[in-house]
């Protein structure tokens, strides 16, 4: 079973709505737009982690454009949709540590 890890320190994000616009698909934007200012980067940085993580497991890195992968941050983060060069969703598996 493939491994995909990917950490970042919790900061501002600089240029997060372009960042935003590269990265995350239209239904996370939507997302990022609704939460408070102080937790958009944080919120931002939740979904970029858990889509290269599942990019850096796949092997494909950024053959795969990282709005493609559609993901649920939420507290038990899931996949939602991913392109058929990864599979089936169901073969994809989230876990993300306490922000705590």
């Amino acid at each position: 079973m493939p491994i995909g890890v990917d950490v970042e320190p919790l900061r501002e994000v600089d240029h997060l709505d372009s960042m935003s616009e590269l990265v995350l698909a239209a239904e996370e934007q939507a997302a990022l737009r609704k939460a408070s200012e102080i937790s958009r980067s944080r919120l931002f940085l939740r979904y970029w982690t858990l889509k290269e993580a599942l990019l850096k497991a796949a092997g494909l890195g950024f053959a795969v454009p990282p709005n493609e992968v559609i993901v649920d941050a939420g507290p038990s983060p899931t996949v939602l949709a991913v392109p058929p060069a990864l599979g089936s969703v169901a073969q994809w598996h989230l876990i993300a540590p306490s922000d705590t």
